[in-house]
């Protein structure tokens, strides 16, 4: 029989799968979800390369956040209904204490909010909305320009020596005084 510690993903991980699998749906980190376990980091990525199932109730439920979390942005960018139930109490004016209560719903609509239709478009439509534009300098008909040749003296300073670019050449000195 093996000696040893026992294997924590028998007795804190595997009994948990559903609940592992809620807290990701709700957006918790992994680090999140080994303190709530009870289990270090180290050892729960041990688990994650050792068991199929954990991998999958991971993957699932950040699948299923990442999708609400979609769904939401999508209804607030292209606006949405919903019904509001509110309790409303009156005074009866002939009985004295008695309160009447009342249920109201009222439907209210939410207005497509631009940031997120901009948020949504940048991201799903980066090819037509993205803020980056990228300019191409080109000369007649598309050619690609050649850089411009340029001209220039530089003195020798009184050595003789002229440089231009990478090559050094040696001049015959030019006495420009004239009486």
């Amino acid at each position: 029989m093996p000696r040893g510690r026992k294997n924590k993903y028998f007795t804190h991980v595997k009994p948990r799968l559903e609940t592992i699998r809620a807290w990701r749906r709700r957006g918790l980190t992994e680090a999140e979800i080994c303190k709530n376990l009870g289990v270090g980091y180290s050892t729960f990525s041990v688990y994650k390369n050792d068991y199929i199932e954990l991998q999958e109730v991971l993957k699932s439920g950040k699948g299923d956040a990442a999708a609400q979390v979609f769904n939401a942005l999508f209804q607030r960018a292209v606006g949405f209904e919903y019904e509001e139930v509110q309790t409303v109490g009156t005074h009866n004016t002939r009985t004295g204490d008695e309160v009447v209560t009342r249920i109201r719903k009222i439907k209210k609509h939410v207005l497509p909010d631009v940031t997120a239709q901009i948020f949504y478009l940048k991201n799903r439509c980066s090819k037509d909305w993205n803020d980056r534009r990228q300019l191409e300098h080109g000369g007649p008909d598309g050619q690609a320009l050649s850089p411009p040749v340029i001209h220039a003296y530089i003195p020798d300073n009184g050595r003789g020596v002229v440089r231009t670019g990478d090559t050094v050449s040696r001049i015959p000195r030019i006495d420009l005084d004239h009486d």
